[in-house]
C-alpha cells in the first residue's frame, strides 16, 4: 500500500486505475476473484496481473493471499481503522472525507429500498402490530436507536418498554414477557454481550425478536424472528448507525400507521399534553 501511494503518479493510466482499487477496496481484493475485481475496477484482468508483477509478485494470486492474510489478522479493529482514517484524510483532504462519508451513508440508506429489506421491515411491522408489549433494547452506541423507538412510539402506544438497564435491571423487565410480545434489538459488530443475553432470555420465553443488525448470521440475527441486516462500515474508524436509525424510524412509522385513526387521536392528545405542560418552547 505504501509503495503504491509513493509511486502512484509514475504508473501508466490503466495501472493507476487498478492501483486505486487495491488502495480503496482491500476487503474486496482479499475476497473476490481477480476477474470480479477487474470488472469492479473497470480494467482488464491482465492489468491486475501486471500491477501485481510491478509490485514484485509472481502473479495476482500471491498478492491476493497477502491481502487475505491481512484481513484475517485484522478484524477491522477501531485502532487500525483510525490509522486508515488519517491516511484517507491525507490523500483526500477534509472535504473529500466529508464527501466519502455522505456518499457511503446515502448508498447504505438507498439500499434499504431493496425488495428483501423492504419485505423484512414489513414482516417486522406485522409483528409489532399484533404484539401485546414491545420491548426495545440496545446498549452502548446502539442505545439511541432503542430510545428513539420507545420515545416516538410513546406518542401513540402505552405498550412499548425501553430496556435501559438503569441500575442493571434491564433484563428484569422481561420477567413477564411471553409469546405475544416482541423485542426489538439493535446490535452490530463488535456485539455487546448484554444484548445477546437479552435476546437469548427473550427466546427462552417465546418472545418474538426483531433484530436490526449487520448480518443475518450475527449472534442476534441467528436467533431473530425477523432479521433486518444493515450496512455499517464507514470511512471513519467507527461504524455508522445511520441506516440502523432509519430502519428504527421506518418501523415506528409503520407501527403508527397500522394504528389508524385511533393512533392519530392518541398522538393529538399527547401533543396537547406536552404543549400544555410547557415542554415545547414558544414565543
Amino acid at each position: 500500500m505504501q509503495r503504491l501511494r509513493e509511486n502512484f503518479d509514475t504508473l501508466p493510466p490503466r495501472l493507476k486505475v487498478a492501483a486505486r482499487f487495491l488502495i480503496d477496496s482491500p476487503t474486496e481484493v482479499a475476497l473476490l476473484s481477480m476477474r470480479e475485481q477487474a470488472r469492479k475496477a473497470n480494467v482488464q484482468p491482465a492489468t491486475m496481473t501486471r500491477l501485481a508483477q510491478w509490485l514484485g509478485f509472481a502473479g495476482f494470486d500471491e498478492l491476493k493471499t497477502l491481502y487475505a492474510d491481512a484481513l484475517r489478522n485484522d478484524a477491522g479493529s477501531f485502532t487500525s481503522r483510525s490509522i486508515q482514517l488519517l491516511e484517507r484524510r491525507e490523500s483526500r483532504g477534509d472535504l473529500g472525507l466529508i464527501t466519502d462519508y455522505v456518499d457511503t451513508t446515502l448508498a447504505y440508506i438507498e439500499n434499504l429500498k431493496s425488495p428483501a429489506l423492504a419485505e423484512a421491515m414489513l414482516a417486522a411491522s406485522y409483528c409489532l402490530s399484533s404484539a401485546s408489549t414491545i420491548y426495545t433494547a440496545g446498549v452502548r452506541s446502539a442505545f439511541p436507536i432503542a430510545f428513539q423507538i420507545a420515545y416516538v412510539s410513546s406518542y401513540f402506544s402505552e405498550h412499548v418498554v425501553l430496556l435501559d438497564g438503569a441500575g442493571g435491571i434491564g433484563a428484569d423487565r422481561l420477567r413477564n414477557a411471553g409469546s405475544s410480545d416482541v423485542l426489538i434489538v439493535t446490535s452490530v459488530q463488535p456485539y455487546a454481550t448484554l444484548t445477546v443475553s437479552l435476546v437469548q432470555e427473550a427466546k427462552k420465553r417465546g418472545v418474538k425478536v426483531i433484530a436490526i443488525t449487520d448480518s443475518v448470521l450475527s449472534p442476534v440475527g441467528r436467533l431473530a424472528t425477523v432479521a433486518i441486516p444493515v450496512q455499517k462500515l464507514s470511512p471513519s474508524f467507527f461504524d455508522t448507525f445511520a441506516p440502523a436509525f432509519v430502519v428504527g424510524e421506518i418501523l415506528v412509522a409503520l407501527f403508527a400507521a397500522h394504528h389508524g385513526k385511533a393512533g392519530t387521536t392518541k398522538i393529538e392528545m399527547t401533543e396537547k399534553h406536552l404543549r400544555d405542560a410547557g415542554e415545547f418552547f414558544e414565543k
